[in-house]
């Protein structure tokens, strides 16, 4: 959830939500899982200029992955840092980060991971140090380490980065190879990016520069219909998301109202069990009241009986004791 909110720039949401991954990750010790989640902070606070935050989040990032073994991400991780410490002017401690992490990864044997950071320490070397020739040696080194592995996004860098470094040395004809190079590493990744209408503008300026200006109005073109063609791809982009967010929202909506028909449901269930609770209640007590009143009359029943016979032996008794001696008078 936090890359959704990155993507969508709800940065603070983004935040906190990679912070409660991290208090997962802690918890279960997943050091590779935590490098993840602090460069997804650390790349959060960069984008809200917050370059000091960014910087120790990457720092743990790079720390994590390091003790994770993850070496692949490591190197990522750590050309990441460089670049903000590249952005605050900081080249010698981007320096020192980089080479650290390329003594790392050569201990490791983890050659395929070397050349983001080759490239690194090469923008870093032509921002601290623009006459020398550390820079190109870089360059030169990131393409030969990721052509290894093919790492075609990186061999385009290497390749653009040394188109520049010929420009600025107004080797115009040697900066045109390493330009049309980069593009066709680029086609090769077969993705419609960013990079194109950048790769463009630069070799344009080349031609500009040595003074062919067809060539430069060309590739200005192609810049351009590039750039119109992100842009329809990222208007698409966004009708599409703007569609899954109106079906997100809709869904969410008959989720809401399936609960509450639910709950209505279960509202008239135990309202029904409750009156059947009720009524058998009512009609057990007419039972009882039944019972208990034929109890009573059978009782009153039987009192009475014994009244009339304690009546009819007390009458009895009397009678009897007359007619006694009323015989004996009659026998004498």
């Amino acid at each position: 959830s936090g890359e959704a909110y990155q993507k969508q720039n709800k940065l603070k949401e983004s935040v906190a939500s990679y912070l409660k991954g991290v208090e997962l990750a802690e918890k279960h010790q997943e050091k590779s899982l935590l490098g993840t989640l602090y460069n997804g902070i650390g790349t959060c606070y960069f984008y809200m200029n917050n370059i000091k935050k960014s910087e120790e989040y990457l720092k743990r990032a790079v720390q994590a992955k390091k003790e994770a073994n993850d070496y692949q991400y490591y190197a990522l991780i750590a050309a990441n840092l460089a670049s903000i410490q590249i952005v605050q002017t900081s080249y010698d401690q981007a320096i020192t980060t980089l080479h650290e992490a390329e003594k790392t990864l050569l201990d490791k044997h983890q050659l395929n991971y070397l050349g983001s950071v080759y490239n690194s320490l090469g923008a870093a070397f032509q921002m601290a140090y623009p006459q020398s020739d550390s820079s190109r040696y870089y360059y030169e080194k990131s393409f030969e380490a990721s052509s290894r592995n093919k790492d075609y996004l990186v061999m385009m860098n290497a390749s653009q980065n040394l188109g520049d470094y010929y420009l600025s040395k107004k080797k115009y004809t040697v900066a045109i190879d390493y330009m049309k190079k980069a593009i066709a590493i680029n086609d090769l990744r077969k993705v419609d990016d960013q990079y194109k209408p950048i790769l463009y503008d630069r070799i344009s300026i080349v031609y500009d520069s040595l003074g062919d200006y067809k060539n430069a109005h060309h590739y200005k073109k192609m810049q351009l219909e590039a750039n119109e063609h992100l842009l329809s791809i990222l208007q698409k982009k966004e009708i599409e998301e703007l569609e899954i967010k109106y079906q997100s929202e809709k869904k969410e909506k008959e989720i809401q109202l399936q609960k509450q028909e639910i709950e209505k449901g279960k509202n008239q269930r135990n309202t029904i069990v409750l009156i059947t609770i009720f009524l058998f209640l009512i009609l057990g007590f007419c039972v009882y009241f039944i019972l208990q009143r034929r109890k009573i009359l059978q009782r009153y029943e039987q009192e009475k009986l014994r009244l009339f016979e304690n009546l009819v032996h007390e009458i009895r008794t009397p009678l009897t004791l007359i007619d006694g001696p009323i015989q004996i008078m009659k026998q004498s």
